[in-house]
């Protein structure tokens, strides 16, 4: 049984080490064609600095660092690049295989009871249909879902980038539409309950849920670092808020302050947001060190995976609830942007760690 075992993780570590050499390249392409507008280019001089100082770490290619600098406007060497980061630094510091069987939103409320979750209707675990951990039939689930004006289905795993987040209201919250979207979903699904947002996301742009995304990372002593906090939001009347599904994210400071402009992920910057002409410089988000402590208990949960993204949202009652934990895919494409390198001033004591462990 333990070589079965043995054989069965050493596979799944070459499909995802497969799996993240295809995202490199797939998002290297990406990059490229954003990296038309050449709004600022490198010079030399900043090229020379950049593959000195990942030099030790391995060759890379400074057009991720042309990225962050031509759409935010602030040059750094410590930009940690798509090169290494999915390949090397990630897969360092979580457990991927794991990630497989963890990250799974149908168990979020056992795994991270100290955080307030959505209200679920229904959700189907290899095949059964349970509401409130009773076995119930599928038609038990679509009256409750009717009842609802609007719901949530979501896919329990592999939902990053809002797909596999269906959002069904009006016609589609009926017999027939729920029916049809169950017989083309396979796996695990969760069906949540319409979320009610605080007054102040529900004032930057009331047609989507507005999500903070909260970084973290355990550090060699066991002590959780907040990385990078950030609001994202959605636009054009989206229901979803992440970029990848054309929304727009601001970074912020500690104390819920958002920075002067929101960007999107082609570059596209907002000083206002174009749907509630809010300016992101007159907001501050309320109870952000009630987020931090609460996010530095929920990490020690799952120690396996040391860096994790965090999806929050404060409900009407200004208490946070907990979207998603992105154990497996903790990008950090959004937060650079919006913040400036992930790891800040401890990129090199956290790169020393990956590579003095891999060498």
């Amino acid at each position: 049984m333990n070589i079965l075992h043995s054989l069965y993780v050493a596979n799944l570590r070459v499909v995802i080490w497969a799996k993240n050499i295809r995202r490199k390249r797939k998002d290297k392409a990406d990059i490229l064609k954003l990296l038309k507008k050449n709004k600022k280019k490198l010079t030399v001089e900043q090229k020379k600095e950049i593959k000195k100082f990942y030099k030790p770490y391995g060759k890379i290619d400074p057009i991720y660092h042309q990225y962050y600098y031509e759409n935010n406007g602030v040059f750094d060497i410590k930009y940690l690049p798509d090169d290494i980061y999915y390949t090397e630094i990630q897969a360092y510091f979580n457990n991927i295989p794991a990630a497989h069987i963890v990250d799974h939103k149908g168990y979020y409320e056992s795994l991270f009871p100290d955080i307030r979750h959505p209200k679920l209707i229904a959700k189907r675990l290899n095949g059964y249909w349970l509401i409130k951990n009773q076995c119930v039939d599928v038609d038990e689930v679509v009256r409750q879902m009717c009842f609802e004006k609007i719901v949530f289905v979501k896919k329990a795993t592999n939902s990053c980038g809002g797909a596999g987040v269906f959002v069904l209201e009006g016609e589609s919250l009926s017999y027939k539409g729920i029916k049809e979207l169950f017989t083309s979903l396979d796996g695990d699904i969760v069906i949540q309950k319409c979320l009610k947002q605080c007054a102040e996301l529900r004032n930057i742009n009331e047609f989507s849920i507005n999500t903070m995304r909260f970084m973290s990372i355990i550090d060699r002593t066991g002590e959780v670092i907040i990385l990078s906090r950030s609001l994202r939001m959605g636009t054009n009347n989206s229901r979803v808020d992440n970029a990848h599904s054309g929304g727009i994210s601001c970074g912020m400071d500690e104390s819920g302050q958002l920075k002067d402009f929101a960007l999107s992920l082609k570059g596209d910057k907002y000083y206002k947001h174009p749907n509630s002409g809010i300016a992101f410089r007159d907001v501050v988000l309320p109870r952000i060190k009630d987020i931090d402590e609460v996010i530095k208990i929920c990490a020690l949960r799952v120690p396996h995976f040391r860096i994790v993204a965090w999806d929050i949202i404060l409900e009407e009652d200004y208490i946070p609830t907990l979207i998603e934990a992105n154990l497996y895919d903790a990008g950090m494409d959004v937060p650079q942007l919006t913040n400036g390198p992930l790891f800040g001033d401890r990129t090199k004591i956290l790169l020393e760690e990956v590579y003095s462990h891999k060498g």
